[in-house]
């Protein structure tokens, strides 16, 4: 996850609440290499900062999370991107046995 790290969001979207407690996390913030006060992503407002230059392909929803300047997708895509980096290691090393 390198490169910045930025979600769009609303006011009152319970999907980028979600996707911002997924981003602030004891566990990403491990990842990332963030200390406890470190900012984890960039928030900013569809309404006035309107994601450009970044390829949506037709998505249409609320969060939009964007890492190093590619499109991730919401919050459940963000879930799985997570989930499959935290498993990686797990997989790779049970491979090894």
């Amino acid at each position: 996850m390198k490169g910045p790290r930025v979600i769009y969001t609303r006011n009152g979207c319970g999907h980028c609440q979600r996707a911002k407690a997924m981003m602030n996390n004891d566990k990403m913030r491990d990842m990332l290499g963030v200390g406890k006060n470190g900012a984890t992503f960039e928030e900013l407002d569809f309404d006035t900062n309107p994601p450009t230059g970044i390829e949506l392909n037709g998505y249409n929803m609320l969060p939009i999370v964007v890492i190093g300047g590619k499109f991730i997708g919401g919050a459940d895509e963000l879930k799985d991107l997570i989930d499959e980096i935290t498993t990686a290691p797990l997989i790779s090393s049970s491979a090894r046995r």
